[in-house]
Parts: structure tokens; C-alpha cells; sequence
């Protein structure tokens, strides 16, 4: 899609923004992404074996459990004046965030719902984790599928 501007970027579905989510002063249609993906749906950078948005998976890997390895976890906003969250999150990002002490230190996940988030796992099984729970039990496994 490209639009008037040039910009190819049409405006995301609004199953991506989470009906209780704000950003400052904007909340509901005013926002266009509240959730960010984890390792498990990115690519390998080229020479590297970190991962990358920029050359996504070509196929599915197996995945040893499906019921553990996250896709999808509710994300922060990325800029003080942006209307949208990280659209992926990596590891190193997400355990600094997992090792505060306080929800408000955090600056790429969101437990904004009673210090839980809802997350999507690999068995195509939406949950709501505890903050508590995500910090005693995510691993760069489970966030990388690898």
C-alpha cells in the first residue's frame, strides 16, 4: 500500500492495539500498535547470530514447547510522543526488563494489566502472565525459540 505521502505504511488493524492501553494522553483509536513480537518471529542477521525484524523466518521451526515459547507480549510505547509500541523485543531487552525491581523502570514490556500482560505462545494459546511469573520463568529459550 502506498499512500498520498509515499510512505508505504498504511494504518495497522486494530487487532493490534490492546483496548486498555495508553500511550500519554492517547488511548483507544488513537493508537496503532501496542504489541510487540519476540525473538521466536525474527530472522538471523547475516554473519551474526543475533536476531533481526529485517529478515524474518523463512520457515516455522520446530518448536519444543509450543505451550512456553512466546510470539507476542504487550509492549511499551517506544517514543514520548509516538502512538506506537516496540514492534519486536529482544532478549537482552526484555531480561533487563524481567530483573527490575519495579514495573515502572521497565521500558519495552508492559504488565499493564495488575502487574500482568496478556501474551500469545506458540500453541496459538493466548494467556495473561503475572510479572512475577514471567520473571521466574522466561528464558532466552522460550523467547527465541532456540
Amino acid at each position: 500500500l502506498r499512500l498520498k505521502d509515499g510512505n508505504t505504511n498504511g494504518p495497522e488493524n486494530v487487532v493490534f492495539v490492546c483496548p486498555s492501553a495508553k500511550y500519554g494522553n492517547k488511548s483507544g483509536s488513537d493508537l496503532s500498535r501496542t504489541y510487540a513480537c519476540t525473538g521466536t518471529m525474527l530472522g538471523t542477521q547475516a554473519g551474526s547470530s543475533g536476531l533481526t525484524a529485517k529478515n524474518p523466518r523463512k520457515s516455522t521451526p520446530f518448536v519444543v514447547s509450543p505451550s512456553e515459547t512466546l510470539i507476542v507480549v504487550e509492549a511499551k510505547q517506544e517514543t514520548a510522543v509516538g502512538d506506537f509500541s516496540y514492534s519486536n523485543i529482544q532478549w537482552s531487552d526484555a531480561k533487563t526488563d524481567l530483573a527490575q525491581t519495579s514495573l515502572a523502570k521497565q521500558q519495552f514490556l508492559d504488565f499493564r494489566h495488575n502487574q500482568a500482560m496478556n501474551v500469545l505462545f506458540c500453541d496459538y494459546g493466548a494467556r495473561a502472565i503475572k510479572f512475577k511469573s514471567a520473571k521466574a520463568t522466561w528464558t532466552n529459550s522460550n523467547w527465541e525459540n532456540r
